[in-house]
């Protein structure tokens, strides 16, 4: 049995290369948060829902994620592309396209993490690129590009904060669901921003994105060998990502 028991975009994504070898449902835990991402699998997979949690197998923090998701499953991946994927529809495509026709030369640049707002998540504020740097990139991209700062609706994790800090100079688009932001991410095809779910998104639909991350810290979870793009991961295919470490 293939169990997310999470919500988080990038932890569900992490988990589709598998699909590209075996033909199986994805179990998710029925909360808000995972059907709020659960259609990330249309056309990859079937989706069900259990009411309790399924252990899979410990992560061991060293080797990432994907690879760990194969290696148990027994499945071999030598110089296949094994980044995450979302298939996109040509309706959904039409939709984006026609969305943002109003924006030229769209670039999304993100400033925010799912739980950097959270007083009590510090993992997630370390992981927050500086946002000084990150509005003197909006600023100077504004000069040629529409910069796009896609963010959940004010409400949407229902813990009394809002996971959205505003950038000058940037077009705030909000509430967009996520197979909405998919298409818009797949016609956008490029991404500037912290380590949080729109990166992955964004590779998903075959984007390119520049990524800050902060230097590698065990104290806070945050491991690059398990957490980040190889080269290899590509297979063959072009390498999409590029990471830069700005703290």
């Amino acid at each position: 049995m293939i169990f997310s028991p999470h919500g988080n975009l990038g932890d569900n994504l992490w988990i589709t290369p598998i699909f590209r070898f075996v033909k199986e449902p994805i179990y998710l835990y029925d909360n808000f948060h995972c059907r709020s991402i659960s259609s990330i699998y249309n056309g990859i997979t079937d989706v069900q829902f259990l009411d309790q949690h399924i252990r899979n197998f410990e992560y061991d923090g060293i080797t990432h994620n994907t690879i760990q998701w194969l290696k148990h499953l027994n499945i071999e991946y030598s110089n296949t592309n094994i980044i995450p994927f979302v298939v996109i529809t040509e309706e959904e495509k039409q939709w984006a396209a026609q969305y943002l026709s109003k924006y030229p030369n769209p670039i999304v640049i993100i400033n925010d993490n799912s739980g950097n707002n959270d007083p009590q998540n510090n993992r997630s504020r370390y992981v927050l690129p500086n946002q000084n740097m990150m509005q003197s990139i909006t600023d100077e991209y504004s000069k040629t590009n529409t910069v796009l700062q896609f963010g959940v609706a004010p409400n949407f994790y229902r813990c009394g904060y809002d996971g959205f800090t505003p950038l000058k100079n940037a077009i705030h688009i909000r509430g967009l669901n996520i197979r909405q932001l998919a298409a818009c991410y797949s016609i956008i095809g490029k991404y500037i921003g912290g380590d949080t779910g729109d990166y992955h998104l964004m590779l998903a639909v075959g984007g390119e994105a520049t990524v800050f991350i902060p230097k590698e810290s065990r104290q806070m979870g945050y491991i690059y060998s398990n957490l980040l793009y190889t080269n290899s991961m590509f297979g063959n295919d072009k390498v999409r990502v590029t990471y830069y470490v700005t703290q």
